[in-house]
């Protein structure tokens, strides 16, 4: 899998022009946007489209029932920003879907991770270290279902984090761990097509991080992880990810 990176800073009013001609409606969206950096994102969004996939015009991308892109012409596709960057993560042949999120790791309350992580992604996170154990199975099964069971509450890790795990300031160690967790689950997401119709807590991804595989619906799907800049890339596909080449676009 290639993922394609643009720094939202390099997107000029020159570029803004060109695409209103490829990609109007891209620009209209962009345009709607209050703050700059939104602006800038959607741009750069829609250059990587253009000058990395190849999608001459935007008339040549599809979208499913959720919204989510597609080109019929061309290989499997997903969009991310975050920041200062926008990524584009391209399939190789034989992968039907992928998905890719990239983040700007920053300061994390416990509300969020209870939020978004399953028990078992918690224990993880307050492991607080790179070597953690392996989850007891490789592959994990989940199936849709209405809502998740509340996950045990955190607690301030021993030396880490002095303050109460209510309303505290972030895990320090937890957080490039937690990102690496979220940055998948938001690939899984957006390489199943259905945005947030899924609650994260619903999916656990620890198998990834063992170089296994997470199935839902039947599907079986695999990921990787990549950084560039200090930012957690989080890639997921249909098929075997059997490795990731990062290309910076000017």
């Amino acid at each position: 899998m290639t993922v394609y990176l643009r720094n939202v800073r390099t997107v000029t009013a020159a570029d803004a022009d060109a695409l209103r001609e490829s990609f109007p409606r891209r620009v209209q969206r962009a345009e709607r946007y209050r703050l700059e950096d939104d602006r800038l994102r959607s741009l750069a969004a829609a250059l990587l489209l253009r000058d990395a996939l190849g999608a001459a015009e935007e008339t040549a991308l599809r979208y499913g029932p959720k919204g989510k892109p597609y080109w019929e012409a061309g290989p499997a596709f997903s969009l991310s920003h975050s920041g200062d960057w926008a990524a584009l993560a391209v399939g190789e042949p034989g992968m039907r879907a992928v998905g890719v999120d990239i983040e700007r790791p920053r300061a994390v309350r416990p509300s969020l991770m209870r939020r978004v992580c399953c028990p078992e992604e918690l224990a993880w996170l307050a492991d607080g270290t790179e070597a953690a154990e392996a989850p007891p199975r490789i592959d994990f099964t989940v199936a849709r279902r209405g809502g998740s069971p509340e996950p045990p509450a955190l607690t301030a890790a021993d030396g880490q984090g002095k303050r109460a795990a209510e309303g505290g300031g972030p895990y320090s160690v937890s957080e490039p761990r937690f990102f690496r967790l979220w940055t998948w689950k938001e690939a899984v997401l957006k390489a199943i097509g259905i945005g947030l119709g899924m609650e994260m807590r619903d999916i656990c991804v620890l198998p990834f991080t063992e170089g296994g595989t997470v199935e839902i619906d039947g599907q079986r799907w695999y990921g990787a992880a990549a950084e560039y800049e200090g930012y957690r890339i989080g890639l997921c596909a249909d098929a075997p990810v059997e490795g990731c080449e990062l290309k910076a676009c000017l």
